[in-house]
């Protein structure tokens, strides 16, 4: 049946919103599912997932870039609500990630050259957090600690000596985040094609399980991630102690590493967590009805993913390679995500091509 104008609107906003709801889902609940299922790399997962489901919001949005901040926007709001607790730099991501699509994907053209810079500096990004926020906790003794042990790894092995392991080693391993980043802008670039051919094939299946829906475990685990991300920062800690106390350094010099620490941790859980809650619940108190009705109905949307996700696993476990399931699996879910209670489909190739 052939759409008119309107009709294809209205699906068109109806897609972008399930998809910001997809990414919801994915930053506020997905981390614990995949932690359940025992899938590794969940961050890298997680980030490409957002890389994914942004190239879908900016096409089915036309590539406005106003709509992709939007959606960030009620991503952010949906994360707040669902996980108060998450730290600071995951907010900063889903906000980096956000804004760097709406300028490369809503302002710039040549689409796929863009999907991959997106691509690699999202990933880039996520890398290069976790390295951040270390340094503002230990400052540079992380980094002395660091290349001592490397050093000592590089002897044991008989590798050439160098004058700063660890830069190499953290321009290795951000050159890897953003190989991946880029591999996944690829990807990302021909996901329509790929939901396409799967379709018929992923609805004719849901069908056969409408009735025998395999549920996950309902309850995940509780963990304090508060706790963990201490037990995390007291661990490092003593690395860094030791590594120096081998290195003979004197009483002192460990004194000041401690304290440094302690200052810095006293200052993020006092000082910079309450003020940028304080500053945060501000914001959201100035956002609009409208971004907060379809926050709601985002976070409305949210149960249903789980079905969604019981529904993508059961149809994609039969497929034994691991990275072609992960494909499939993803691409089932996207399939379920977009078709729900749609009695006339458009086609994403209908769309403006990326």
């Amino acid at each position: 049946m052939t759409l008119t104008l309107g009709e294809r609107s209205s699906e068109n906003t109806d897609a972008v919103l399930k998809l910001t709801a997809l990414w919801a889902f994915s930053e506020s609940g997905l981390g614990g599912i995949l932690h359940a299922l025992h899938i590794p790399f969940k961050g890298l997962l997680i980030a490409a997932i957002a890389v994914v489901l942004l190239s879908l919001i900016a096409k089915y949005s036309g590539y406005r870039y106003k709509q992709i901040i939007a959606s960030t926007v009620i991503v952010i709001m949906v994360k707040a609500a669902v996980s108060p607790h998450s730290p600071l730099p995951a907010y900063l991501a889903v906000s980096f990630q956000g804004f760097m699509a709406a300028v490369l994907l809503g302002l710039f053209p040549a689409k796929k050259v863009m999907l991959i810079i997106f691509g690699t500096l999202a990933l880039i990004e996520t890398a290069a957090q976790k390295f951040i926020v270390l340094t503002l906790f230990f400052g540079k003794s992380f980094w002395n600690a660091a290349n001592g042990l490397l050093k000592d790894i590089a002897k044991d092995l008989s590798m050439k000596p160098a004058d700063n392991y660890a830069f190499w080693f953290l321009t290795i391993y951000l050159a890897t985040y953003g190989l991946w980043g880029a591999l996944v802008g690829i990807y990302a670039s021909g996901m329509s094609r790929r939901i396409e051919k799967h379709r018929d094939k992923i609805l004719s299946k849901l069908n056969k399980l409408k009735h025998e829906r395999l549920l996950l475990p309902t309850a995940v685990r509780k963990r304090n991630k508060k706790m963990r991300r201490l037990v995390l920062y007291l661990f490092i800690l003593i690395v860094i102690v030791v590594a120096f106390v081998s290195a003979g350094a004197g009483g002192k010099k460990i004194l000041m590493i401690v304290l440094r620490t302690l200052a810095a941790v006293a200052v993020m859980l006092l000082i910079v967590l309450p003020l940028f809650r304080l500053l945060f619940k501000k914001w959201l108190g100035n956002r609009s009805e409208s971004e907060l009705e379809k926050s709601r109905q985002v976070l409305a949307m949210l149960p249903q993913m789980r079905n969604h996700l019981s529904d993508a696993y059961t149809i994609t476990k039969s497929e034994r390679n691991v990275i072609r399931r992960l494909s499939l699996f993803f691409i089932t879910m996207l399939i379920l995500v977009l078709d729900e209670n749609h009695e006339h489909r458009q086609h994403i190739s209908d769309l403006p091509d990326s």
